[in-house]
């Protein structure tokens, strides 16, 4: 009944259904000038009634020091899935809305999707209940919830799921966190990125790169293609150094390359001023570009938000929010990816070679950083 009322009441909106408001729709809106806000009260106490059962599921992963982002149970003995990239620091926490906190352990890690599959001592877990994500249309809306069960942003669906290639990011949209490698990427035959571009003065170039060699490796986990490289890459930042495996003809080399800071003119290119505007958000994800398959709504979420489930108005769960990539884009990663990565994620094979990045004090810097993965000078 709760369900079908706020159909109802986004109905009588005028939000559900195309075209010109109706009548009632007209009505409403001069009588409540707030009507058609996402967050006016009564649209938020009937969305709270949506998300009681998803909000069992959720929980938050924090450190000594701060939160860190949320995480969503996806199995009753203790498997909780997550965002990797933002697991740093010491001493990890899971917090359950009750106030349990348990110690968890880095199981598997999927890099191309930035996820992390975590494990604690628990049973008898509340794991959430999926739906394809491919149910949800264009225009459908799409609720955020948090630990507390209340909403942490309602959003419409911009972009059917799809496989997302390089160009489907926008420049501005992309990390301004990480360092900037310097080179273009292709796909490699047979697996690894091959280099098909290298920028002057870039840290690509200084490290000694050179086109058409086919990186196979970053700091010892195995690159497949150009996508989880650019994963693998966005999680260092200006003045870090990387090690990477290269293939060169018949020859594997080891290059460590120091990562330096964007020139404008990349930071620029094929800014429009709605990207730029999209561009200032102040809390976006440190790793929110190239996942391989991706959901896209407008919903306005910040780094800590990522790592929870986005859920339907029954409350079914559609996929993991990933990335907070702009001021009003977002990425989930699909309902139907994550239910196929689990298997290999719990078998132990994803292991991580090193588990959590501890944090450490940015470089120094006039600017903020920045990676593009575009089809030009990309890392």
């Amino acid at each position: 009944m709760i369900r079908r009322s706020l159909r109802v009441l986004l109905i009588a909106l005028g939000v559900l259904a195309a075209g010109a408001p109706t009548a009632s729709a007209q009505f409403y809106r001069n009588e409540r000038p707030d009507a058609f806000l996402r967050d006016n009260a009564k649209m938020k106490a009937l969305v709270k009634a949506v998300l009681s059962d998803a909000a069992k599921s959720i929980v938050k992963i924090l450190n000594d020091k701060k939160d860190l982002c949320l995480g969503t149970v996806v199995g009753r003995d203790g498997w909780i899935i997550t965002k990797y990239s933002e697991l740093r620091g010491e001493n990890l926490k899971v917090r359950f809305r009750d106030g349990r906190e348990f110690s968890p352990k880095v199981v598997g890690v999927e890099d191309r999707y930035d996820l992390a599959l975590l494990k604690i001592d628990a049973k008898d877990l509340i794991a959430v209940d999926w739906r394809d994500s491919k149910s949800a249309l264009l225009g459908h809306f799409v609720v955020t919830p948090g630990i507390d069960q209340e909403p942490i942003a309602i959003g419409v669906v911009g972009v059917l799921t799809r496989s997302m290639k390089s160009s489907d990011y926008p420049v501005a949209n992309r990390s301004r966190t990480s360092g900037w490698l310097g080179v273009s990427l292709a796909d490699a035959k047979g697996g690894g990125a091959v280099i098909n571009q290298i920028a002057k003065n870039s840290g690509g170039e200084s490290a000694g790169l050179k086109l058409d060699d086919v990186v196979i490796g970053v700091a010892g986990r195995k690159v497949s293609d150009s996508s989880m490289m650019i994963q693998l890459l966005l999680r260092y930042r200006i003045g870090e150094e990387v090690t990477m495996t290269v293939k060169r003809g018949e020859e594997e080399v080891e290059v460590t390359a120091t990562l330096g800071k964007r020139p404008a003119e990349f930071q620029q290119m094929g800014m429009d001023r709605g990207l730029f505007q999209n561009g200032i958000h102040k809390d976006l994800s440190d790793v929110n570009v190239g996942f391989p398959t991706a959901l896209q709504h407008d919903s306005v979420l910040k780094a800590r938000d990522c790592g929870g489930p986005l859920v339907d108005l029954d409350g079914k769960v559609l996929g993991i929010n990933i990335a907070s990539s702009g001021r009003v884009d977002s990425y989930t990663v699909p309902s139907e990816v994550i239910q196929g990565l689990l298997p290999e994620l719990m078998s132990g094979k994803l292991a991580p070679m090193n588990p959590v990045k501890k944090s450490a004090a940015p470089k120094k810097t006039d600017d903020v950083k920045s990676t593009s993965t575009g089809p030009s000078v990309n890392k």
